[in-house]
C-alpha cells in the first residue's frame, strides 16, 4: 500500500507500506503502527486491549453481515475511546 510521510515533522516523501508493527505496551494494551523509512516518523495505526481483540475475534467468525456491522462500530468506538486516554497519558 502506497504511503505519505505527512503531518507534523514528516519528509513528505511516498512510501511502499509493506507491514504494521505492533508494540506492548501496559495492561495488555497493543500499539499497532508503521514507520517512514525515509526519516523514522512513527504513525499510529491503532490500539488494542484484551476486549477490543476478542471483539475483533468474533467479527472474523461471524456469518451475520448485521451482527459483523454492529460490532465493528461497537469495537470502533472502544479503539477511539482507548487512543483517546493512551494519548492523554502520553501528553
Amino acid at each position: 500500500m502506497l504511503a505519505v510521510c505527512d503531518g507534523n515533522n514528516g519528509c513528505n516523501q511516498e512510501f511502499n507500506l509493506e507491514k504494521l508493527e505492533i508494540e506492548q505496551l501496559d495492561d495488555g494494551i497493543e500499539k499497532t503502527y508503521f514507520k517512514c523509512p525515509n526519516c523514522g516518523k512513527e504513525f499510529i495505526a491503532f490500539y488494542t486491549d484484551e476486549a477490543i481483540r476478542n471483539k475483533q475475534k468474533k467479527i472474523r467468525k461471524l456469518k451475520d453481515a448485521n451482527k459483523i456491522e454492529r460490532l465493528k462500530k461497537h469495537t470502533a468506538i472502544d479503539m477511539n475511546v482507548l487512543r483517546k486516554r493512551i494519548e492523554q497519558e502520553v501528553i
